[in-house]
């Protein structure tokens, strides 16, 4: 949760708002709604973790639910230092992974 405050408040300084979910399952309920074209997640995270909420967002893509809209692009959030964390969330389906601290550089 002071993760998720942060990153919303830089954004905001930066022009764009954030919606915050707190796990994946709530974030897979939010998409069926609503698309993102960005997607910041946590890789570590109760109920759904990033990996599993990756592959259920491609799936979704896939099935066509987001008709007309672009891929979304989704970027993993992790403080693991590990290669083969890294690797895992491009497996996954994710675009991009960052570390945690995360800063406004």
């Amino acid at each position: 949760p002071a993760l998720q405050l942060l990153i919303s408040r830089q954004l905001s300084k930066l022009g764009y708002e954030a919606v915050v979910c707190d796990n994946g399952a709530v974030l897979l309920e939010r998409l069926r709604e609503q698309w993102f074209p960005l997607i910041l997640t946590d890789v570590h995270m109760p109920v759904l973790d990033g990996w599993s909420t990756a592959v259920e967002i491609r799936a979704l893509e896939a099935s066509g639910v987001f008709e007309n809209k672009p891929p979304i692009h989704i970027v993993g959030c992790t403080a693991d230092v590990v290669i083969d964390t890294a690797e895992r969330c491009l497996e996954a389906g994710m675009n991009h992974v960052i570390t945690k601290p995360v800063t406004q550089k």
